[in-house]
């Protein structure tokens, strides 16, 4: 299944890509960050002129923002910094490069993104995405774990992994140590990803 939007920005209660599956806890843990500045640049992905995106990443100590998603990370030694531009929208991201077995993966969270609406906020909730990625020097291949997937693994008890639902919407509360047994496990079913977003590089 193909998206409209490859937006990876998530909340519990306001989710604006149909293809995350957002989680309260990172995929991460300090022993699994890694660094690549393979990575540094400016990318574009490869969909239609109409529905493109530029993927900027840097190298990046966290400064403290203010705001609901403020505070110092504690791992700004090993972070990168994700701006996405989409549609006009510009969307920030603290980004994680992980190493789990043989395979890469980003952790995405969110940078502040309050609006001027009090009410807005307070009902907004910060969450972690997670991807598989194939690193080259010229293109990055983005891997969504797919959420049809995962709720026919749930439906059928085929796995035990810790959720909630909101409305129709897949939470994962899972710890850390269960979200990486889960991507270790189906890391080489095809089945288990959403069509890749094929990023190439820009500069």
């Amino acid at each position: 299944m193909k998206t409209k939007k490859k937006l990876l920005f998530c909340f519990i209660l306001l989710i604006v890509v149909n293809s995350c599956i957002p989680s309260l806890h990172p995929l991460y843990t300090k022993k699994d960050l890694i660094l690549d500045n393979t990575i540094v640049g400016t990318w574009i992905s490869d969909e239609s002129s109409k529905d493109i995106s530029v993927w900027n990443i840097k190298k990046y100590k966290y400064i403290e923002q203010p705001g609901p998603f403020g505070g110092k990370h504690k791992f700004s030694d090993k972070l990168y910094r994700l701006e996405h531009i989409q549609y006009s929208d510009t969307i920030g991201f603290d980004l994680f490069l992980i190493k789990l077995d043989n395979n890469f993966y980003f952790d995405f969270y969110p940078e502040d993104y309050e609006s001027e609406n009090y009410m807005r906020n307070i009902h907004l909730f910060p969450v972690h995405t997670f991807a598989k990625v194939e690193i080259e020097k010229n293109s990055i291949k983005i891997n969504q774990f797919s959420i049809s997937f995962l709720e026919e693994l749930i439906k059928q008890n085929r796995i035990k992994i810790s959720h909630e639902k909101s409305g129709q919407n897949i939470i994962l509360t899972a710890s850390t140590e269960e979200l990486q047994k889960f991507v270790v496990k189906y890391a080489d079913d095809e089945d288990a990803f959403e069509e890749p977003i094929l990023l190439k590089r820009n500069n």
